[in-house]
């Protein structure tokens, strides 16, 4: 069934679904109305409801039609509800606009994410991963694209962000000093923030990262955050999920690493970051269900 997968998702129309976000993407500059407020720094475009009907009807006619239940970031019409009605196979899981707010300021630091969620293994098991620029990544692409060179240890660059909380990215290399026993000196630390969690992974996948640490102090990240991790793990990453169990086993730290070694410090430094230590702790992709 994977090669089937496999096969579905390499037909998605990544074209289509760039053209429609441009286009309303430079209306959305001239015409803040189009602009839909949600919540603090929480908005929805018509980019995000039409791209995200755009690949609900592509598997309504896929091989996978059927077999699947749907999570998705936006509201579902009425026909996409009955398929949640009875408990499927799989979980197909959307963000059609990942970096809502970079989108509506006019920068290029957002993307579109797919995946599909395997309630046997209880695991993601495929990633699909589109951002601005036309580039796709994925979990059958990681296959034959291995993690590029690295940085060297003398210099690393780190993606830090929490949740709606902001200082982490200041306190990180000092931590990561403190904690590495001066292994890592802070003048040899870089730390980026991007602003949607699609384009950090790209920057994983590519090789221009060496880690990400992401924390939430006052809300869980959902799944729809996080499927490009399924890509890394399969590029050979090594990924580590943070759940609070008193909350639903919502997601309150991701950590991706090079090996296991740094996996733990990043975790470490996370810890003492957001003050989270009920956190139970994960190895692998396995989302919330």
């Amino acid at each position: 069934m994977l090669n089937t997968i496999t096969e579905i998702f390499n037909d998605l129309p990544a074209e289509k679904i760039l053209k429609l976000a441009k286009d309303l993407q430079a209306k959305i500059l001239n015409d803040k109305s189009l602009i839909e407020y949600k919540g603090p720094d929480d908005f929805v475009t018509q980019a995000d409801r039409e791209i995200q009907e755009i690949i609900l009807d592509y598997f309504e006619q896929s091989a996978l039609a059927g077999l699947y239940n749907i999570r998705a970031e936006e509201n579902l019409l009425p026909k996409h509800h009955e398929l949640n009605l009875v408990q499927k196979e799989y979980i197909l899981i959307i963000d059609p606009i990942d970096g809502t707010n970079s989108f509506c300021r006019g920068e290029q630091t957002w993307g579109c994410m797919v995946g599909v969620f395997e309630r046997k293994k209880k695991a993601l098991i495929y990633s699909w991963n589109l951002i601005s620029t036309g580039e796709v990544y994925s979990t059958a692409l990681a296959k034959t694209v291995k993690t590029k060179p690295l940085k060297t240890k003398e210099s690393k660059t780190f993606d830090v962000f929490d949740y709606r909380y902001g200082e982490s990215a200041k306190l990180f290399p000092q931590k990561l000093e403190d904690l590495s026993f001066k292994k890592y000196k802070i003048e040899q630390i870089q730390v980026t923030s991007h602003p949607s969690s699609v384009w950090a992974g790209s920057e994983l996948f590519n090789g221009n990262l060496n880690g990400l640490l992401w924390l939430s102090k006052s809300k869980h990240y959902p799944d729809y955050d996080l499927i490009f991790i399924g890509a890394l793990q399969e590029q050979g990453w090594q990924v580590m999920l943070g759940k609070n169990r008193g909350r639903n086993n919502e997601i309150q730290m991701l950590v991706v690493a090079e090996n296991k070694q740094e996996l733990e410090l990043l975790k470490q430094i996370g810890l003492e970051l957001s003050q989270k230590q009920e956190l139970v702790f994960e190895v692998g992709t396995n989302l919330i269900e």
